[in-house]
């Protein structure tokens, strides 16, 4: 028979022709000789292929594999089927042991994709039905299904089921599927360490802790390890860290009345990520997370030396148990010294011994004929090297060697803060530059070269690092790249005049990158560099979209901000227009070379909403915290939309933001997006603390419920749980001497099946994250040096005095100290920093606990999130030497002096 009802489709890949086939029935398809392509090619021969429509396997598919379902929700179960006869539905109930045998059985499944005779499986057949299918060929039908209309009860429990079905288009064959299923009320959540972990048990209709629920430990056997109850508020302290001498696995049940919820104690319980929570974190598990870890800081007296050089090289090390530094007894005084040039070939491996205050101070000579990148390794790793080597034991610093001359001038650009486009005109900035040598001599008529490119650089500041500033839609480049030259003055002084584009009717900030050389008498040639900051308007708009995904016909909250040139709160109302446009795509002919006909997509902005506001900021009463303006909106059709806000400062210059949204419909959500929106801003009302005071914090939310509120750094220090009653809801957590240098905050919020405002109602939950930075008064020292008032001549000696205090300026004795002296020529060839000890020994500690919870885990209330994913089974120049200028620099040392261990 012919098919019916041809169509063609032309695609970018080829040619579709779809139509009323035939199964069974052979099809010859002919390629004339000639055909182009979209290449350009050309289809050399006749080419005919013969093809047969068969119908598709059969599958039944169910919407789980082992997972948790909400008993307070609507208890639907759905089974997809297709090209099958009949479908039988068997479902065993299970008790606790039961419960553990089967998901132990489950899991074996689970990895080895095969079926468990649903006879083996522990438990009592509570349901068994069959149902056939009508449905012609390739057409696939859902089985609909409900856990109170099944089992005649709305009680918890636990079930096994089974599905499974004959083929309708494969002789002899049968398909089926299997699924594990817990109807319970109980929620988790849980905050795991290596030392112990913090069970918090709640309700899944209500969101409310779960005073008094029954906490057991089991063994693979079903065998009770140890039991234990949840406090008033829900909570409960474990160490589930499971000993080398049980080697088998492990449960952990909870029961309120006559529901109970178990789940495998894994090595990470599904944990969530926190890479989107911009917090510092320590991912790494190893067997030795529970030793000390070791903070190390190694410096050399100069950044770059001369072959057959001595370099002077100080080592600090402190072991730290995440909550303090160690003393230096404490930890291993030995390591290894290791020193290998630039062709990695070893000059030094040797043993050194950490003195009393935890330091090294080590000469180390350099070879002749050797340069480039030196590396220093401080390896405290076992000397036999027999044993496993841990790359947190090994600590490495470099170095130059090179053939250099010191620095004998050095460039200064006195750039402002900030420069300011004016309105529609070509803006012409001056950059004051000038040049001395160090000895005081100005570089007299030296030629200066430089160059001037710039960047699209909008304000990110903290309080709006979400928020989208300017036009995200387009990828602007830089709009100057000037290189010119200019003569400096008998002063040694000169300006560089840079002319900025003309603004347009989107003017853009830009960060002007500058780069200057100069070359003196003596042919050494010097560069210097700096940016600017030039505003193209007084403000700049933000926006930021709610983190969940934007749906159809459901509102949702636009948050606008306005922020001044230095990123902070603009203090004036602003009136602004905020348009939004549906992107719609068309596809058009194009005739190209040869007459050929090619297709290209083109977008219209079709208008939506046109509305003005006004943008006010304001901050909140108690933590100060800046408060964004909001404007509630709904869009009533699903696709691509363009977002623009716009304004006009004082100038009258003009002010753009832009950024594409998409909006699913109601019946389109993709199962990625579910959880997409668990994350919330906990904002500290400061940046930095001390003991004693108390932070408020303020919870940006958009739901309430139930909080479980937790200190946090090595371990959970502290928590409790609250209300959390408005979306902007205040939380204060008393800061302590031992939270030092910085702790951290998380919000968990629980919103209760019973107070879902959605469509289709569903336990929800939000996770925040503050880091907390606590100062230390006693961690840290002040030097005060008094050096000679007057100018020294070469050769001469120096008398240096400083004093050592601590917090309460008493004098510290016994404090070691480095002290040395290099040319700032030398120095100034490589950007060289003052080493910092405060910065390694003082640093914020990362957090090393595991967050997570069951709610995630919950079977979808909404059906359009159901993804089927259970897929069953098969059964069967300038200047001069005047003044003696490069005599004084001839032959001057690169260092001084050093001393790396005087003790006060």
């Amino acid at each position: 028979p012919e098919p019916k009802a041809l169509k063609f489709h032309r695609y970018k890949s080829g040619i579709g022709i779809a139509g009323e086939f035939y199964y069974g029935q052979k099809y010859e398809v002919s390629v004339t000789a000639g055909l182009p392509s979209s290449d350009q090619t050309f289809c050399q021969n006749l080419t005919r292929k013969t093809l047969v429509f068969s119908p598709n396997a059969p599958f039944v598919n169910l919407p789980a594999f082992s997972t948790v379902q909400n008993l307070s929700g609507k208890k639907d179960f759905s089974i997809s089927v297709g090209n099958t006869k009949n479908t039988t539905l068997r479902i065993k109930k299970l008790d606790d042991k039961n419960l553990i045998f089967a998901l132990r059985g489950y899991g074996s499944y689970l990895k080895r994709s095969r079926s468990i005779p649903f006879e083996m499986v522990p438990g009592r057949t509570v349901y068994k039905n069959n149902w056939l299918q009508e449905k012609p060929l390739d057409q696939s039908e859902k089985i609909n299904l409900n856990w109170d209309s099944l089992l005649q009860s709305k009680e918890p429990g636990a079930y096994y089921l089974c599905a499974e079905a004959d083929s309708k288009t494969r002789k002899h064959s049968a398909v089926g599927a299997q699924a594990l299923i817990q109807l319970t009320d109980i929620g988790l959540a849980w905050k795991k360490t290596n030392q112990e972990t913090l069970l918090y048990a709640f309700s899944h209709r209500t969101g409310q802790p779960l005073p008094d629920a029954n906490v057991t430990l089991f063994d693979n056997d079903a065998t009770s390890l140890f039991q234990s109850k949840t406090n008033k508020e829900g909570l409960v302290s474990l160490d589930l860290n499971k000993p080398e001498s049980e080697p088998s696995g492990r449960w952990l049940g909870i029961r309120v009345g006559n529901d109970r919820h178990i789940l495998e104690i894994e090595e990470d319980m599904n944990t969530l990520s926190l890479w989107r929570f911009n917090v510092p974190y320590r991912y790494q598990r190893d067997q030795d997370e529970n030793k000390p870890h070791r903070r190390t800081m190694i410096f050399t007296d100069r950044p770059v030396y001369k072959t057959g050089e001595t370099v002077h090289l100080k080592c600090l090390t402190r072991l730290t148990d995440d909550t303090q530094l160690l003393p230096p007894s404490s930890g291993q005084q030995t390591a290894k010294l290791i020193v290998t040039d630039s062709r990695h070939r070893t000059i030094l491996d040797r043993k050194v011994t950490f003195s009393k205050h935890g330091s090294i101070d080590q000469k180390i000579q350099l070879p002749e004929n050797s340069i480039g990148r030196f590396q220093v390794s401080i390896d405290f790793n076992l000397a036999a090297r027999t044993t496993r080597q841990h790359w947190r034991n090994v600590f490495s610093h470099s170095f130059q060697v090179a053939e250099y001359r010191p620095n004998t001038f050095e460039i200064k650009l006195a750039t402002e803060d900030h420069y300011q486009l004016s309105d529609n005109t070509e803006d012409k900035i001056s950059i004051p530059v000038s040049a001395k040598y160090f000895m005081g001599k100005s570089l007299s008529s030296a030629h200066l070269r430089w160059h001037a490119s710039a960047n699209v650089r909008y304000p990110r500041p903290s309080e709006f690092k979400d928020y989208t500033f300017g036009n995200s839609t387009s990828n602007s480049s830089s709009s100057i790249s000037l290189s010119e030259s200019l003569e400096l003055s008998e002063e040694g002084t000169g300006e560089i005049k840079l002319t900025l584009p003309a603004s347009t009717d989107s003017p853009l900030p830009l960060q002007v990158n500058l780069n200057t050389e100069i070359t003196d008498i003596n042919q050494q040639t010097v560069a210097a560099s700096d940016s600017l900051m030039i505003h193209s308007s007084d403000f700049y708009l933000g926006m930021l979209f709610p983190s969940e995904t934007l749906r159809a016909k459901e509102t949702f909250s636009l948050s606008l901000a306005s922020i001044d040139q230095n990123g902070k709160q603009y203090s004036e109302s602003v009136d602004a227009e905020l348009k939004i446009e549906r992107i719609i795509w068309n596809t058009v002919k194009v005739r190209g070379a040869g007459g050929n006909i090619s297709h290209r997509n083109e977008s219209q902005q079709v208008p939506v909403l046109e509305e003005k506001l006004d943008i006010v900021m304001s901050t909140h009463p108690v933590t100060g915290t800046v408060l964004p303006s909001i404007t509630q909106l709904q869009l009533d059709e699903s696709g691509e939309y363009l977002f623009t806000i716009t304004s006009l400062d004082a100038n009258k210059r003009a002010v753009v933001t832009k950024q594409k949204m998409y909006v699913y419909g109601e019946d389109q959500i993709p199962n990625w997006s579910r959880h997409d929106g668990a994350r919330i801003d906990v904002i500290p009302d400061k940046v930095n603390y001390t003991p004693g005071e108390t932070a408020k914090l303020l919870v940006k939310s958009p739901i309430t419920g139930h909080a479980l509120i937790t200190v946090e750094r090595e371990g959970v220090r502290r928590s409790f749980t609250r209300k959390i009653p408005r979306q902007q809801s205040v939380i204060e957590i008393p800061i302590e001497g031992k939270d030092a240098p910085n702790i951290f905050v998380s919000v968990l919020i629980i919103r209760g099946i019973e107070n879902s405002t959605h469509k289709h109602p569903d336990t929800e939950y939000r996770l925040g994250y503050a880091q907390l930075k606590v100062d230390d008064p006693s961690s840290k020292l002040s030097i005060e040096l008094s050096t000679p008032p007057h100018t020294v001549e070469p050769g001469q000696s120096v008398e240096i005095t400083g004093t050592i205090t601590d917090h309460l300026q008493q004098p510290v004795a016994n404090a070691e100290v480095t002290l040395y002296a290099v040319d700032e020529g030398v120095l100034s060839l490589t950007g060289y920093q003052t080493p910092n000890p405060a910065s390694v020994f003082n640093a914020p500690y990362p957090l090393s606990v595991f967050t997570g919870q069951s709610v995630s885990a919950l079977l979808p209330e909404n059906p359009n999130d159901l993804d089927f994913a259970n897929k069953g089974y098969v059964i069967g120049g300038g200047g001069g030497a005047e003044g003696g200028l490069t005599r004084i620099r001839k032959n001057f040392k690169a260092l001084a002096y050093w001393n790396g261990s005087l003790i006060t």
